[in-house]
Formats: C-alpha cells, structure tokens, sequence
C-alpha cells in the first residue's frame, strides 16, 4: 500500500469541508500517531505505519456528517457514530478495512458490546462491532486521547493521573445522560477501560512531542470533578 494509501487518505482528506480545528486536530493526531508508531517500531512492535497515518489522519471525517464542528460543541452534543460514518467514507474512497476499522474504533470509548447497545450505537460498517485490538486502532485512539488532553483540555496527561478521566468523564456523562436519562460515576467500567487502554500506549510519547496548538483550536474548560 504504502505511498498509494497515503495519497488516497489525503486525497479524502482535502475534499471534505472541515472546519480550521478539526483540520488543525486531525493533523495533530496524525502527527503524535506516527510519533507514537515509529516509538513502538524501535521497540520491536509491529506497526503497519500507513494505516496508522491514513487512519489518523481521517480519524475524525464522519464529523461531516455531524450538525457540530468543532471539539467544543462535540463536547456538549456527543455523537460518536462519527465514527461510523467517517469509516463509511473511508470505504466509500478506496481505503482497505484496516483503515475504516481504525476509524470506527477511535470512538469505542472503552465501552463494551452491552454498553453500546444500551446507548443505542449504530451498527458497524465494518466488523461485528466498533472494537478493535489492531495496533493500530489502538495507537490512533490514544494519539487522539493525547491530543485531546494536551491540547484542548490542557492537562498533563503524564504527570496528572486523573488527566484521562478528567477529559473524558463529562463526555461519557453526558452521553449518558442524553441516551438513558441517568449518568455515570468515576469508576464506570468503560471509563477504566479507557484509562487503561490509554495508559498502554502513553509511554510511547513524550510531552515535547505532541504537536503544538494550531489556529482555531478550540481550548475546552476543564469540567468540575467527577461524582464519587
């Protein structure tokens, strides 16, 4: 695949109308992604380096078909069928499964088969569900964790402890709240999930090497803490 699959990613990529922060995220996320792939291969991991820069590159496409645009409003709206849908474009332009499975992944949020049918989640494009084990599903999913934290939330996801739970409980709270009419505690188990999942991949990057902010980032205000 190599230069091939590059190319068509960043053909789908420029044809899609994204707003400056997602452009500017998505690009941020490609970056610590490769970051995080090349840290693991001299470790003797095995990393297929294309997908995981087409994957993250478009992790974030299906926000096209989203009525928000930006980090912040996808914080307060949260519709992780972008996912899906951005899985579904990747198809729809040439990209192997690989890629789209990655996609899709990067929302699983750590959530479980009956978590997600109990938020009513869409069906897959590709697979049985939305989970993935690939490397590479893992290594997009976490570059866009380390984004996220670093640069929107602005915390230390290295030093903090609780960084990765104070970024994504209001999220994953709100989605609750919004699809089931209850919320969630700290220690739900698909937040663990994904503190986990995270934490596996975080000694594959260091601080200096997550991308520096880009024009229109949108800088989210670090919720009040979770309920115990």
């Amino acid at each position: 695949m190599g230069k091939d699959l590059r190319e068509k990613a960043d053909n789908v990529f420029m044809k899609l109308p994204l707003g400056e922060d997602k452009v500017g995220h998505s690009r941020a996320v490609c970056e610590c992604a490769e970051k995080i792939a090349n840290n693991m291969k001299k470790k003797g991991v095995e990393v297929d380096l294309d997908v995981v820069y087409a994957a993250a590159l478009l992790h974030d496409i299906g926000i096209t078909k989203a009525p928000f645009k930006s980090e912040a409003e996808e914080e307060e709206n949260p519709w992780p069928e972008h996912a899906v849908e951005g899985a579904k474009i990747a198809l729809q332009g040439g990209l192997p499964d690989s890629v789209a499975e990655a996609i899709q992944a990067h929302e699983q949020l750590g959530f479980n088969q009956t978590e997600m049918d109990e938020l009513k989640f869409v069906a897959p494009a590709v697979g049985k569900n939305w989970g993935s084990d690939s490397t590479e599903s893992k290594i997009v999913a976490a570059a866009d964790q380390v984004v996220y934290i670093v640069r929107h939330m602005q915390l230390d996801a290295w030093k903090d402890q609780d960084a990765i739970l104070k970024a994504n409980f209001s999220y994953v709270d709100t989605l609750y709240k919004k699809r089931t009419g209850r919320g969630v505690k700290r220690d739900h188990p698909a937040l663990i999930r994904m503190i986990e999942r995270t934490r596996e991949i975080l000694p594959y990057i260091q601080p200096n090497e997550v991308p520096a902010p880009w024009k229109g980032i949108s800088v989210l205000k670090t919720p009040k803490g979770p309920s115990e």
